[in-house]
């Protein structure tokens, strides 16, 4: 709570003073453990499911200033951190995330592959980027549909 819900809302407050004379874009990395529960995740997830709400309170006080403010929410990604922490990228549990596991982690990715880094980064890019203009308030999952089912 303390790294993923009080540090991204201080995060927040000084970035809002910094953009407050021009306007701008804060982007919070949440999860979509923070929209989904999971086992075993009560913390992670309700830390994440408040960044989230705070991503959305923020836009609606800070869109008077200009300031755009959403939530990049990704899912299970092939990065070097999320296989260190799960068993040296055993193949049973990244087959487990894509095609499904009821008892760890519920339906499986529909689009049958994990996330790469760079499915995240273009994401964030455009949500920082003018061709989202119009979207705030928003927490959007980049997961292949993992949070849907």
């Amino acid at each position: 709570m303390t790294v993923n819900a009080t540090g991204m809302f201080m995060m927040g407050q000084a970035t809002a003073r910094a953009l407050a004379a021009r306007g701008g874009v804060i982007l919070c990395v949440a999860s979509n453990a923070g929209r989904v529960p999971r086992l075993h995740n009560a913390a992670y997830g309700s830390s994440k499911a408040a960044v989230i709400h705070l991503a959305r309170c923020m836009a609606l006080e800070l869109a008077p200033l200009g300031i755009r403010v959403n939530a990049l929410c990704p899912g299970s990604t092939g990065t070097s951190m999320a296989i260190a922490n799960k068993s040296e990228g055993d193949p049973a549990l990244v087959r487990n995330l894509v095609e499904g596991n009821l008892a760890e982690w519920r339906t499986g990715i529909p689009l049958g592959k994990l996330a790469d880094a760079e499915d995240q980064a273009a994401t964030a890019a455009f949500l920082l980027s003018d061709d989202a203009r119009h979207i705030t308030g928003q927490a959007l999952s980049v997961d292949g549909g993992q949070t849907f089912c």
